[in-house]
């Protein structure tokens, strides 16, 4: 039997988790990965994932408020990259050849 593995996540790394997920997801039910190329994509879709959370993150801070006020607002960066990622996936099942 395999040892169990335990990973910790902080929050926003949930939400990253999370969207990479519904980008792989997306990209499994489009064709696109095989076991030749499942490795890259999923290194590729975490990528985007992060992309969009800084992305997020980048117009969602407010610039002149204290860390201790952006810390209370992770929860809502964390939905809104839930909602990129839904918003990706479903775009990406649309148009199967988007590279």
């Amino acid at each position: 039997m395999l040892e169990p593995q335990y990973i910790n996540l902080q929050p926003t790394e949930i939400g990253v988790l999370d969207s990479a997920s519904a980008i792989f997801s997306a990209k499994v039910a489009s064709g696109k990965v095989g076991p030749e190329n499942e490795d890259q994509v999923i290194e590729e879709s975490v990528a985007q994932a992060i992309k969009m959370a800084k992305i997020v993150e980048t117009r969602s801070r407010p610039r002149a408020r204290s860390v201790e006020v952006f810390e209370d607002s992770r929860p809502c960066i964390v939905w809104l990259a839930r909602i990129f990622s839904l918003s990706f996936a479903t775009f990406f099942l649309k148009h199967r050849s988007f590279s």
